[in-house]
């Protein structure tokens, strides 16, 4: 693991480095779509419910959305935080020393996607963090809006997953219109058959209790 004086040795070299973010948009459309799915795969799909190109795309979403949650930029956070503690007061910079504290920031976030971390530091410096706009939160504090932050990336990734899994062992095809008209009809003759039987039942047990008294 590179060490912290390393990492804030390389920060002049390493700050304009693109860093990776949330996953692309999807669209109001593709978000009803993958619910949709969703719910339905907790019964199980039917095995016409998601075809070859479907399921292709959502293996390809699972794994830009998996890449997402998985990047990790110690550079980046450590800037991020470092703009933190320059802009908001904290007393622990006050009482230890400066590395030290942001070595353990890093400890408490080190297994968050970098990208997150920033978006929580940025948030915390524009006033729309954890606690006030005057100090700088606590490293528990920042977590927490960080996960705050990742929250529906992890909803959707364990979508997907439901989906993705559910579409590889699926049920029998879906019926059709037609199908479930014939079926429906299928079923309104056994019921209506088993209530003749009944019926028929009833009237011998009649018969037979005149025919005894």
């Amino acid at each position: 693991m590179e060490r912290l004086p390393d990492i804030l040795q390389n920060r002049s070299t390493a700050v304009q480095r693109s860093i990776s973010g949330p996953p692309p948009y999807l669209s109001q459309q593709s978000r009803d779509r993958l619910s949709r799915l969703h719910n339905r795969a907790q019964i199980g799909l039917p095995a016409n419910e998601v075809n070859a190109d479907e399921r292709a795309a959502l293996v390809r979403r699972q794994g830009t959305v998996e890449a997402s949650l998985n990047h990790r930029d110690q550079v980046a956070v450590v800037d991020a935080l470092t703009d933190v503690f320059l802009v908001m007061k904290s007393a622990s910079v006050g009482e230890q020393d400066g590395e030290a504290v942001i070595a353990a920031y890093l400890s408490a976030l080190r297994d968050l996607p970098s990208w997150a971390v920033v978006e929580a530091c940025r948030k915390t410096i524009e006033g729309r963090g954890i606690g006030g706009k005057t100090f700088a939160p606590a490293a528990p504090e920042l977590r927490a809006l960080v996960e705050d932050i990742l929250s529906p990336v992890h909803r959707e990734a364990a979508q997907l997953a439901t989906v993705i899994a559910a579409a590889a062992n699926p049920g029998p095809p879906e019926m059709t219109a037609e199908e479930r008209e014939t079926t429906a009809q299928k079923i309104g003759a056994m019921v209506a058959d088993m209530k003749a039987d009944q019926a028929k039942e009833k009237a011998k047990e009649r018969d037979l209790s005149l025919a005894q008294v």
